[in-house]
């Protein structure tokens, strides 16, 4: 997964809503419905469970969303110290 695909994610989570986070993300509905389908059928599991109206992160998508961000996290540090080394 690339750093889009985790924004994705943590925009579903702070919004709570398909609707909410593509408005939020500048993308179709239907854009991200596909993605998150997608994330689910490649993954073998699901990342959210709705809950009414609102979705929620299932356990699952919660530990993959801190081992995402941990990782982007990671690969910024990484960028940052290859830049200063030209300083």
């Amino acid at each position: 997964m690339d750093v889009r695909d985790y924004e994705y994610i943590v925009a579903i989570a702070e919004q709570g809503s398909i609707t909410r986070a593509a408005a939020h993300l500048f993308i179709t509905q239907s854009a991200l419905t596909k993605f998150l389908q997608r994330t689910k059928r490649d993954l073998g599991l699901a990342l959210f469970v709705r809950d009414g109206s609102r979705f929620r992160l299932t356990e699952a998508g919660r530990q993959y969303m801190e081992a995402g961000c941990s990782d982007v996290c990671r690969n910024i540090c990484v960028e940052i110290s290859v830049l200063d080394s030209f300083t």
